[in-house]
């Protein structure tokens, strides 16, 4: 998500792997000591790509179980892969949207970038390595079409990265959000994919759903101008007045 996408994919070109770095996974951990306060006990990761959200939680969040939704096959099998020992995760190789079809998704060469809509030149222009894609037929599922095969023990998290999709995600999984304590979704206050949705209309969405914007947990700024083009922001359940 947000800044982590641009850092893993410059490390990685030097030779590291962003996510392996233990300091980096105790400083994520320590700054969502939040959620172990909160006794958070299951984890919806709507945009899972390989994992790395998922097992910092688990860091974090040793006995929740975690959901992980994930449409790009060799994202799910490394994945899989990752958790295969774990007893309380269960993945799912399958897109979340707002209704069931199958669909043409965008598969970038730098898979985080890859998405449902259709990537924009302001996007290539600040992250040049994401420039060539191809399309890979995928299947969507509203997340609310599948709530007989989850098993939710409160308090709940949902985590939505998606790629400028998060709108029908959240069309598609009202139910499930409404069960929600907790919402991390990536913001974007520029367009980075064509059609996408923005800020003011993602706030909007679940403000009515009765969450409460909380600030960021990061930022992406733009690598050529320093502007802000996307965050991970954090939305908590509005306490109902007595």
């Amino acid at each position: 998500m947000g800044v982590k996408k641009y850092v893993h994919q410059l490390t990685r070109s030097l030779g590291f792997d962003f996510y392996s770095l233990k300091d980096k996974v105790d400083d994520e951990v320590m700054r969502l000591n939040w959620l172990k306060r909160m006794n958070i006990r299951t984890v919806f990761d709507i945009g899972a790509n390989e994992g790395q959200f998922a097992a910092m939680i688990r860091n974090l969040l040793p006995a929740a179980i975690i959901y992980s939704f994930e449409p790009i096959p060799f994202c799910y099998q490394k994945l899989v892969e990752h958790f295969k020992d774990d007893n309380n995760f269960k993945a799912f190789n399958i897109g979340s949207g707002d209704k069931e079809e199958e669909i043409g998704m965008n598969v970038n060469d730098y898979s985080p970038s890859s998405s449902l809509l259709e990537i924009n030149e302001l996007h290539v222009k600040n992250f040049r390595h994401t420039a060539h894609t191809q399309k890979q037929l995928i299947k969507i599922k509203p997340l609310d079409a599948m709530m007989d095969q989850f098993t939710i023990t409160t308090p709940l998290m949902v985590k939505i990265d998606t790629q400028g999709y998060e709108n029908k995600v959240i069309t598609g999984g009202k139910a499930l959000l409404a069960k929600a304590d907790v919402i991390m979704i990536e913001l974007s206050y520029q367009s980075l994919y064509k059609g996408q949705t923005l800020f003011h209309d993602i706030y909007n969405s679940l403000y009515d759903l009765g969450f409460q914007y909380h600030g960021n947990f990061e930022q992406l700024l733009s690598p050529v101008d320093g502007s802000v083009l996307q965050s991970d922001g954090i939305f908590l359940k509005r306490q109902q007045k007595q």
